[in-house]
């Protein structure tokens, strides 16, 4: 009698990308946020790669080609890890198809979806930059373009979010979950959930997005303000309590030098600060900089008048943790009893909240 075999997994890899040959290829199982992923390395011979092995059940993957003359670019490709043939294919642009399961193919859908509103913004990003350059972008064609590329990262975020939605079981998603969780709001990142198995609750990508929703929930508009302490720009320490709940409505800043769009951000805070500073609102600003020089050289380049504090350490990660922040610029408001009132402003938004709360 023949013996039977055991189940196993082999990826066959292909690559379109000439710089690619002989680069080192990763396969990492179990997926971002496991503590001891399960790493497996070959190299491109040929254009081809292969990994052979079993899994006792289908889980999160990823694999990553690293050019060694370009270590900063490498190319992933997120996929579910099946006892089956699954194939990998890397086009010339970089771009990997995979198939051979249901669950990869599901995948494959989804990142084909991407690449159409994808690859439309990176060809206006270029342009824009390339006529910048060049000094023959005018104000309503960058605007133009502006808004074209606002549209498709949108139709991008709803294609994601949607996806990510409909196929949360699948392990091929997993990876790309918390980023798209961390976008949106708490209401909507409970939904992305709704329809996760008892299994997939388990997974430490999905584990993630849970400890986000709980800390999101301690700190969701309705509740109190989270103390911590830092140092102000004399060195002293101060904490968030010696500003909240003091009468009038604090605006919380979490922002750093070095931050391009928290920059931008500034003339809007300005604005909003001269506006209404008589009439009941404080501004605190949280920088994440680990520079004093650069942080209080910042403070003094753009005349930003309110109160400021920043750890210039690890901490600062803390506490955007704490808040379940995970990019800056981001503002939170607290009314004149410290308690969170919104979440997320930015420009017209703020400006409108601000005149619905206390404009005269």
């Amino acid at each position: 009698m023949g013996a039977c075999q055991e189940p196993s997994y082999t990826i066959k890899g292909t690559v379109d990308v000439p710089s690619l040959e002989g680069a080192k290829v990763y396969l990492a199982t179990g997926g971002w946020a496991a503590e001891h992923p399960r790493m497996d390395s070959t190299v491109v011979a040929d254009g081809k790669y292969v990994f052979k092995g079993k899994v006792a059940e289908p889980e999160c993957a990823w694999v990553k080609l690293v050019d060694g003359r370009n270590p900063q670019n490498p190319v992933y490709a997120n996929l579910a890890l099946e006892n089956a043939e699954i194939r990998i294919h890397t086009d010339a642009e970089g771009w990997s198809e995979i198939s051979g399961t249901a669950a990869n193919d599901a995948y494959q859908r989804f990142s084909s979806a991407k690449r159409v509103p994808r690859r439309a913004m990176d060809t206006l990003r270029k342009r824009i930059l390339e006529e910048s350059a060049a000094r023959t972008l005018d104000p309503e064609r960058e605007k133009a373009m502006k808004a074209a590329w606002a549209k498709h990262s949108q139709e991008l975020r709803a294609i994601t979010f949607d996806s990510i939605k409909c196929h949360i079981n699948n392990p091929a998603f997993w990876n790309d979950l918390y980023v798209c969780a961390a976008s949106h709001p708490l209401a909507e990142q409970k939904e992305l959930l709704a329809g996760a198995n008892a299994r997939t609750l388990e997974v430490p990508a999905v584990k993630k997005v849970q400890e986000l929703i709980a800390t999101l929930e301690r700190t969701d508009v309705g509740q109190p303000f989270l103390d911590f302490r830092m140092a102000a720009p004399d060195g002293k320490e101060v904490a968030l309590s010696d500003y909240a709940g003091k009468g009038t409505y604090l605006l919380v800043d979490f922002w750093a030098s070095w931050c391009v769009p928290c920059v931008q951000e500034l003339p809007v805070l300005k604005a909003v600060y001269a506006e209404y500073k008589d009439k009941g609102l404080d501004i605190v600003g949280v920088s994440m900089d680990n520079n004093k020089k650069a942080w209080l050289g910042a403070i003094d380049k753009y005349g930003l008048p309110w109160h400021h504090m920043s750890s210039l350490d690890i901490r600062g990660r803390e506490v955007r943790a704490q808040y379940g922040i995970n990019g800056i610029p981001y503002l939170i408001l607290l009314d004149p009893d410290g308690i969170i009132v919104a979440r997320g402003l930015r420009g017209a938004g703020l400006q409108e909240k601000l005149a619905e709360l206390i404009g005269k």
